[in-house]
């Protein structure tokens, strides 16, 4: 058994939002950073996305046994977090390794070109090793067999990651049909819920309910939570099995499928 911790489950601008005098930013009860998990096997530790947060969500983790960084997408909120990898690798003295699609890659090029290479024998610590996945290939971080899945995300693509009997979908609103073959048998689902009206290519809650029940999930949780999520509704109408995911919270992996 291994276990995700949650690092962030808010949106973009995580709450609450610079400036803001809304009654949840004002809320001292509501603080949610930007979208991010870590994964501890018990040997080894990988994040999935490394946003703007990332220094401040993990500064009291041991990077000594970090394995890496697996991303979703290259959209600023979880991608931000690039150049504190330099300084970890500065300390650990070897070269950090992240796991992205062709797409995600080409993104990343473009904003860290001093970061980025594919080339395994650079001999130089500060820059990434970047390993290319495909949807539905497996690929093992550290000693985690992983299936990356294929969401959109608006008209973008986006990738999840099934771990065991757990998948980690954020930012999509919308699952294709193999996406869905590969999703079955799941304990416990974090996915996005986190539509607004400044950002429609989320699902809402109705639709990642409708995503929980078609996948028959034990626990369905919902993250990208914004300033405008409407909690009122959201205890209204969310079933029993359905929560809000919250920072810091932790859920058990089961690696036997």
């Amino acid at each position: 058994m291994i276990k995700a911790k949650v690092l962030g489950s808010g949106d973009s601008a995580g709450i609450p939002v610079l400036g803001c005098q809304c009654l949840t930013c004002k809320s001292l009860g509501v603080r949610k950073l930007r979208p991010s998990i870590a994964v501890f096997t018990g040997q080894n530790w990988f994040t999935i996305d490394c946003g703007p947060d990332f220094k401040e969500q993990t500064l009291t983790y041991d990077f000594s046994n970090f394995v890496g960084v697996c991303f979703t997408h290259a959209h600023l909120d979880h991608i931000l977090g690039v150049p504190e990898l330099r300084d970890v690798a500065r300390k650990q003295n070897r070269r950090l390794t992240v796991y992205l699609t062709k797409e995600t890659h080409e993104m990343l090029l473009k904003r860290f070109p001093d970061r980025i290479s594919l080339n395994s024998l650079n001999d130089d610590v500060e820059k990434l090793a970047c390993v290319l996945i495909n949807p539905f290939e497996d690929f093992i971080v550290g000693s985690v067999t992983i299936t990356p899945v294929l969401l959109r995300h608006g008209a973008q693509k986006t990738t999840g990651f099934r771990i065991g009997d757990f998948a980690y979908c954020t930012d999509a609103n919308f699952i294709p049909e193999e996406t869905l073959d590969r999703l079955v048998n799941l304990k416990n689902l974090i996915l996005d819920g986190g539509w607004n009206k400044n950002s429609k290519d989320h699902f809402g809650i109705k639709d990642a309910v409708l995503v929980g029940e078609k996948l028959r999930v034990k626990n369905l949780y919902l993250t990208h939570i914004g300033h405008e999520f409407d909690f009122e509704s959201f205890a209204r109408i969310a079933p029993s099995w359905v929560s809000i995911l919250e920072d810091n919270q932790e859920i058990e992996i089961d690696l036997a499928r």
